[in-house]
């Protein structure tokens, strides 16, 4: 009889344990929870700041290759419109070279022409003034070597014949010195034609190389671009999906954490009561 009078307490008791056994699993799997979340907040908020730190360097290498490569574009440009004055320049100046020399080449034809005519009339005069003595008929001419009948007169060389002479050895002088000036004309011309070619063609040259690199740069600042830019968006994907953790990290912890130390101290509290109704049971207070 008296274990029949015991039984219902043992069944309370147990009831008890069970309820307590409850309540700390409860506690140990709240306290894990929490732990949980701290932990994985803690992992997110890391993550999120390196990727954040990434996405700031990622926009920054951004912006600067689209400077490298708006700059490059422009000065490729600016080549482009330099290399084509010099081709200009290169082409006027051989046109002008071409007239030069056809001028040259005239007027160094016609002193040379002017030359032989005033040479061959000098040599002309010479001859006959060269003579010393000319017999001039002044009514009938005869051609008899014999002593000059009346009406004859024996003349010696015509003294005007010298200024003539002077006056073409003077044009041949100055046909020559003419054609002196414009042979050396046209060495300095073709000494300048030359010097402004071969400058020209090292600017071209320089320009040249300046083109080339400015492309290579401009193709590997795109390379690097395109690399970046896929670099950032899987940056952003990333930062979506932590967003999205975290957001599910607030749905599953926030209540939690917000209310952990509450809900432990009502759980301790319920657990110390049914202890204390079980040590009432069990017969250890009165």
């Amino acid at each position: 009889m008296y274990s029949v009078r015991l039984d219902p307490f043992t069944r309370v008791k147990k009831a008890i344990d069970g309820m307590i056994a409850s309540l700390m699993k409860e506690k140990a799997e709240e306290i894990k929870h929490k732990d949980f979340c701290l932990d994985e907040f803690q992992k997110n908020e890391l993550a999120t700041q390196k990727k954040d730190h990434t996405k700031v360097e990622l926009e920054s290498k951004i912006a600067g290759l689209k400077q490298t490569i708006k700059e490059a574009t422009a000065a490729i440009q600016n080549l482009d419109l330099e290399i084509a004055d010099l081709k200009t320049q290169a082409q006027r100046a051989k046109e002008d070279r071409e007239i030069e020399k056809k001028d040259f080449e005239g007027v160094a034809a016609d002193q040379r022409e002017t030359q032989g005519l005033l040479q061959s009339a000098l040599d002309v005069l010479k001859d006959v003034y060269g003579a010393g003595v000319v017999l001039v008929q002044t009514k009938q001419a005869s051609r008899q070597h014999q002593a000059p009948p009346p009406g004859f007169s024996t003349y010696k060389k015509s003294t005007d014949s010298t200024g003539i002479v002077m006056l073409i050895e003077q044009l041949i002088a100055d046909a020559k010195e003419l054609e002196a000036v414009a042979m050396h004309d046209e060495k300095q011309a073709v000494k300048e034609y030359n010097a402004f070619v071969e400058t020209n063609e090292a600017s071209l040259t320089a320009k040249d190389d300046a083109k080339v690199t400015l492309t290579s740069q401009k193709a590997t600042a795109k390379k690097d671009l395109a690399e970046a830019q896929a670099e950032l968006d899987g940056t952003m994907t990333e930062l979506e999906t932590l967003n999205n953790e975290a957001g599910d990290l607030h749905k599953s912890c926030d209540y939690t954490l917000k209310n952990f130390d509450a809900r432990q101290e009502s759980r301790d509290e319920e657990v110390n009561a049914l202890r204390e109704a079980k040590a009432y049971l069990s017969g250890m207070k009165n």
